[in-house]
């Protein structure tokens, strides 16, 4: 055997060693694509994306319910100058424990994201990422999304432990509120008047806003979700198929999931109108 071909093959034997090492399998896919272009894999820079994945950074743009709650409160009152540096990190802090509540439901939905049509490729479900070290992830976001709060102000801090806390109550059996029908969509709604309070607080630390303004956020976020839901039950086109993915379309129909939407859309508008009319 030459040379060139002992040397060939210990190349080789080291790249599939590394990506053993990272808990990397490699595919006929990649294998090939290295054979054609020359390139050699990056396992632990994939392996380390992959965390950042199911930390879901792509879903931030949700966070700009802080801003807008900032923004009410600046509208109650005019005079009022923000702090901005406080409220960049009081969006930075949102941005993390959110994060943190998306590892937590990553790893609690892996068994179920297998049935779904786009999920089941999910890091977790997949087979990529441990756990174990995803719930380490989970709790040191958590625990430095908590810590700015807790630097921010007492009365942020307290709305921010209730956001990692309807996380808990939404994903962990056995309450799990995510496999009730109504409740999945009322729980996870939680989080738009949460958010919209994250921002206020930031504005107005010792005031909360009214009650109306803040169930009307709520019922806009459910007929969002209870919107999300439909589509997805739809897309089933299986009830049995879709109940395991998630157990609460064992209860719901494309008829009550549109009567749900409609019953949500109803108390969002007659109540920011009402709000609108005392301004």
């Amino acid at each position: 055997m030459s040379h060139e071909m002992v040397s060939s093959q210990n190349v080789l034997l080291d790249d599939v060693v590394l990506a053993a090492d990272c808990g990397e399998i490699a595919t006929p896919a990649e294998t090939s694509l290295i054979a054609d272009t020359g390139e050699l894999p990056r396992p632990r820079l994939r392996q380390a994306l992959r965390y950042v994945a199911i930390a879901r950074p792509h879903h931030y743009a949700k966070n700009v319910l802080m801003l807008v709650g900032a923004a009410l409160a600046c509208v109650y009152q005019p005079n009022l100058l923000t702090d901005k540096l406080l409220l960049l990190f009081g969006f930075v802090a949102t941005c993390i424990i959110a994060s943190s509540n998306y590892v937590l439901n990553e790893i609690l939905d892996a068994d179920s994201d297998k049935f779904h049509f786009s999920k089941g490729d999910r890091p977790i479900a997949a087979g990529y990422i441990s756990p174990a070290i995803a719930y380490r992830e989970w709790l040191i976001l958590g625990a430095a999304g908590l810590s700015i709060a807790a630097w921010i102000g007492w009365s942020f801090f307290v709305v921010a432990i209730a956001f990692q806390l309807m996380a808990i109550l939404y994903n962990v059996p056995p309450l799990r509120l995510k496999d009730l029908p109504y409740l999945d969509v009322l729980s996870e709604a939680v989080n738009s008047p949460l958010r919209l309070l994250l921002g206020w607080l930031i504005v107005l630390p010792s005031e909360f806003p009214s009650l109306s303004i803040v169930f009307a956020f709520w019922m806009a976020g459910s007929f969002e979700m209870a919107r999300k839901r439909f589509k997805e039950y739809r897309h089933f086109r299986d009830r049995s198929k879709a109940a395991g993915y998630r157990k609460s379309f064992a209860h719901y129909n494309e008829r009550r999931l549109k009567v749900s939407m409609a019953i949500y859309a109803l108390f969002a508008v007659i109540i920011s109108v009402s709000e609108v009319w005392k301004l």
